[in-house]
């Protein structure tokens, strides 16, 4: 079972803003919950990789990503290659009347978890995914 997830949030920050946080993996963890650290060789561009070592459902998971797409102002994709869930990841970023408008996709296996929990997962991820992007755009329309 795969789990997918969208949400549209509008940020009241300039689209390069929005973009340069968002595919800065420094930025990651403080605004993802359960993320502990991120390991990345300098900046991300199409075909670099990174690790995140979270923290989810009261397991340690270790993820190998690499980025898919990179289209800087636009457009940023992902999927994992190695940890215990198979799932990718894009977003895109808009000018917008007020800001930008950030939209991300994400779909996951949780082959990891017994079948019968995967729908727990599920809305834990979907739920974490909307508070992780409300902390972000709070962090983004803070900033002076």
């Amino acid at each position: 079972m795969a789990i997918s997830y969208e949400h549209i949030i509008i940020i009241d920050r300039p689209v390069h803003e929005v973009f340069a946080f968002f595919s800065d993996p420094d930025n990651a963890t403080a605004w993802q919950a359960g993320l502990v650290k991120v390991r990345a060789d300098g900046p991300l561009g199409k075909g670099s990789k990174w690790r995140e070592f979270r923290r989810f459902l009261g397991r340690d998971i270790e993820t190998e990503l690499e980025v898919t797409e990179f289209e800087p102002d636009r457009r940023f994709a992902a999927r994992g290659t190695g940890g215990p869930a198979r799932f990718a990841f894009a977003w895109r970023v808009e000018r917008s009347a007020t800001g930008t408008t950030f939209a991300f996709w994400g779909e996951a296996d949780p082959g990891g978890f017994p079948r019968l929990g995967r729908w727990i997962v599920a809305r834990a991820v979907k739920r974490q995914v909307q508070a992780d992007l409300a902390r972000a755009k709070d962090l983004l329309e803070a900033r002076p």
